[in-house]
């Protein structure tokens, strides 16, 4: 009898049918400032993806959400527009409740969103509000960090460098700490050299923190980088969306030591 079970859930498991995201792939990869529906329709199709039998559909589909809500909230959204940024992290926050840890196990992709998408959040919500999440940012940042510490090129460690420095001027007050936003974000690049916003964030660090000299120097050297690898194609694609976007970011801190509204960027 248990022989005949097990082999009826093994043959079911084979005949889950994977969720199709070949057309949410296409649209995604279209994301731009000028591409608007496109994100809007990839999302609504990952939002379908959510509700798959299949594990690894879900986290798939989660990553690809997470990542759409970060370009338009953060990448396209004016940080005073806290409106339009506040609906949209907590919408991507609302996600992660698809892959709760006590019903699928643990998966980074659940921390890693869980921890971005509330931070992005708590920096554009009432700060009363806010104020009652901060225990459930922190544990979920920490146990992100010790259980998946090389998890998408340093996201964590990208995560926690804007937490600790962030925190100071916002909500998260006793967060803030800005040696170990230095330690997070040089850690993030170490891992992750394509991925800029590390870069970004770590130049908004030092300015904050009266290192002039050094950001104009990380920003110059940052700058030309970029622009060697964009010469040479060597960014990677799937990233190339944001890449531009952020260049922009390192140009405008360069020259006016703070980023200009995300919608005037070209």
């Amino acid at each position: 009898m248990y022989r005949f079970i097990l082999s009826a859930l093994v043959l079911f498991s084979f005949q889950l049918k994977a969720f199709d995201f070949s057309e949410a792939d296409r649209l995604y990869a279209q994301r731009d400032r000028t591409q608007r529906d496109a994100i809007q329709k990839a999302r609504a199709l990952y939002e379908k993806a959510l509700d798959s039998s299949l594990l690894r559909d879900k986290l798939y589909a989660l990553d690809h959400l997470g990542h759409l809500a970060f370009f338009e909230g953060d990448l396209l959204t004016s940080a005073k527009d806290k409106t339009t940024r506040e609906r949209i992290f907590n919408q991507c926050y609302g996600y992660t409740r698809k892959v709760l840890p006590g019903a699928v196990g643990e998966t980074p992709e659940f921390y890693h969103w869980t921890a971005a998408c509330l931070a992005l959040w708590g920096e554009a919500a009432n700060p009363l509000v806010v104020m009652g999440r901060l225990g459930e940012l922190k544990d979920t940042l920490l146990k992100g960090l010790r259980q998946f510490p090389n998890f998408d090129h340093g996201a964590f460690q990208r995560v926690a460098g804007a937490i600790y420095f962030k925190s100071n001027f916002r909500t998260f007050v006793w967060l803030y700490d800005p040696a170990k936003a230095m330690q997070s974000l040089n850690e993030s690049i170490k891992q992750g050299p394509d991925y800029y916003l590390s870069h970004r964030i770590k130049a908004e660090l030092l300015l904050a923190t009266d290192r002039k000299k050094e950001a104009l120097q990380f920003l110059e050297q940052t700058k030309s980088e970029m622009k060697a690898k964009a010469a040479s194609r060597s960014i990677p694609k799937e990233i190339l969306p944001e890449t531009k976007i952020l260049y922009a970011h390192i140009v405008s801190l360069l020259e006016h030591e703070v980023i200009v509204d995300p919608i005037a960027v070209n």
